[in-house]
């Protein structure tokens, strides 16, 4: 299909509708843009927008592209970009905008707490135990908050956990600080909202500063002392330690609590595929969580974007040296070109291999920790409760094109 100034208006269009209104269903929106201009240049902040899984691998997966903090801060700065804003400084430590060589020994600090894929198993039996605790609570009133009541519990006490916190009661100033930060990695940001998350982190540089400041000198194996000992051999920052003791602490929650939602909803809302999935949960459930992270991720655009560092030639466009990319996740996992009958939920699919956690030397650190708690949580909800049912048929979704999440899913525990 030829591009004209007619498809590249309606492109714009289209992504002026993903960026400001909610969208119960982006995906035929998502078709549309793919069919109309798949490395589409918008016009509204000048940036390229990938839709197509061929093209959006290729930028995960290429060094050419790199994350500048510059850049980012810049295109979500609002019109006082020249603030000294808190949310800004701590926000240009994160390890998600650092680059190589730097980044890889950053990265492995990490990996090698926590995150690995081994290290991760050991965390099944408290997963599980949390889980049952959860689920045991609810069965008495018939019905749980996959989102609030379940999701955020869980992901929240493993990551507190996974850092060493103390068990805190009260979460919700937690999901607060979360929902502040979170639409800061949209491609275009409001003052208003950077505001907000100026005010949430330094809130959460308030709580988690006072407790790294214990860690010093000690030799523990959560991920704020292991943080500690990085910064005190070198390789940290003591500004690394805190900001990215925020950015795993929300992200290693917020994303993970919408994605199990997201895959209940999904699940329930295809009835022969939840039928399916209680005949047999251990068996299918790896495939499942893969097929679900491909048809409702709640990641739908990689946060941040990637710069160009040269020209670069993709089938049908050249990005210049300099621009910045968003690949579209939510599409590429949707690209009839990559997945037969893409809108289909088939948890039997095979070589599904879904863009959600991104790819190349930045995908997402926390991976493997999602992938065992939707493991586990859909096991035990499919073999206690094979009736679960939905209370509402039409939840309500968040705003955004970068993240997608329902805030809150009642289901009955049938």
């Amino acid at each position: 299909m030829t591009t004209t100034p007619a498809h590249v208006e309606e492109a714009d269009a289209i992504l002026r509708r993903l960026m400001t209104e909610h969208q119960s269903d982006p995906y035929p929106l998502f078709a549309r843009l793919r069919e109309l201009d798949p490395v589409h240049r918008s016009s509204m902040g000048n940036f390229w927008v990938l839709t197509r899984y061929d093209d959006v691998q290729k930028i995960l997966k290429d060094k050419r592209f790199v994350r500048h903090f510059e850049d980012f801060h810049k295109r979500s700065s609002g019109t006082d970009a020249d603030t000294k804003r808190s949310f800004a400084e701590s926000q240009s430590h994160w390890l998600i905008f650092s680059n190589p060589p730097e980044y890889h020994a950053k990265r492995a600090v990490y990996n090698s707490a926590i995150f690995s894929g081994s290290r991760v198993k050991d965390l099944r039996p408290l997963i599980t135990s949390l889980t049952d605790e959860l689920l045991n609570s609810a069965t008495d009133r018939g019905e749980i908050d996959i989102v609030g009541q379940l999701g955020y519990q869980l992901t929240i006490k493993v990551m507190g956990h996974i850092m060493g916190l103390p068990g805190n009661a009260d979460i919700q100033p937690f999901i607060d600080w979360a929902a502040a930060v979170g639409p800061t990695f949209e491609p275009l940001v409001e003052d208003s909202v950077l505001r907000t998350a100026d005010k949430a982190m330094d809130k959460l540089n308030g709580f988690l500063g006072d407790r790294i400041k214990q860690r010093h000198g000690g030799s523990g194996e959560d991920l704020l002392s292991r943080s500690v000992a990085a910064m005190e051999a070198g390789t940290l920052t003591e500004e690394e330690v805190l900001a990215n003791a925020g950015l795993l602490y929300i992200a290693g929650f917020e994303t993970t609590t919408h994605f199990l939602g997201n895959a209940v909803y999904s699940l329930l809302r295809h009835r022969d595929q939840w039928d399916l999935f209680t005949s047999d949960p251990a068996r299918l459930v790896d495939g499942a969580v893969e097929e679900l992270l491909r048809f409702e991720s709640s990641v739908q655009a990689e946060p941040p974007h990637r710069i160009a560092t040269e020209d670069i030639q993709l089938p049908t466009a050249t990005i210049p040296a300099g621009d910045t990319v968003v690949p579209l996740m939510g599409a590429a996992n949707r690209d009839p070109e990559r997945f037969k009958d893409p809108d289909r939920l088939d948890i039997t699919r095979k070589d599904v291999r879904p863009l959600s956690f991104g790819g190349g030397i930045h995908v997402c650190i926390g991976q493997h920790l999602a992938r065992l708690e939707a493991n586990i949580v859909l096991v035990e909800l499919a073999r206690r409760f094979p009736g679960l049912q939905l209370c509402d048929e039409e939840p309500e979704w968040l705003g955004g094109i970068t993240a997608r999440g329902l805030r809150k899913l009642k289901v009955r525990l049938t």
